[in-house]
């Protein structure tokens, strides 16, 4: 692809950052010894850090870009029921119950979540 089928006011940077600006987080060195290292800090990394840290582990997240910078921050994630591909399609290729219980996890992973938050 090409610059010239790019519009000359392209963002790279999402809209609400110009009202709710990503944390300026210093960059520290990294600590001689650490428990556990979570690389990563999305919806994932971050749930493991402070299930790790609640557990008493002396935890550690490393990311290659800034705090906000992923998934987790641009788009919303991945905190849906939305499964892909739809039920008739899982039905089709495991059958009806397979494909209840796929939707199903679906579901408590949501539930999870909102209890968690």
């Amino acid at each position: 692809m090409t610059t010239d089928a790019m519009s000359h006011d392209i963002r790279t940077t999402p809209y609400w950052w110009d009202h709710a600006p990503r944390p300026a987080i210093p960059v520290d060195a990294l600590p001689a010894r650490a428990d556990v290292i979570v690389i990563g800090s999305g919806y994932t990394g971050l749930h493991a850090a402070l299930q790790t840290a609640r557990g008493g582990r002396d935890t550690l997240v490393l990311d290659a870009e800034d705090a906000g910078w992923g998934c987790s921050t641009r788009n919303g994630g991945q905190i849906s029921t939305s499964i892909k591909p739809g039920h008739a399609e899982l039905v089709r290729r495991h059958g009806l119950e397979r494909a209840t219980q796929i939707v199903q996890e679906g579901r408590n992973s949501l539930a999870f979540i909102e209890a968690f938050v």
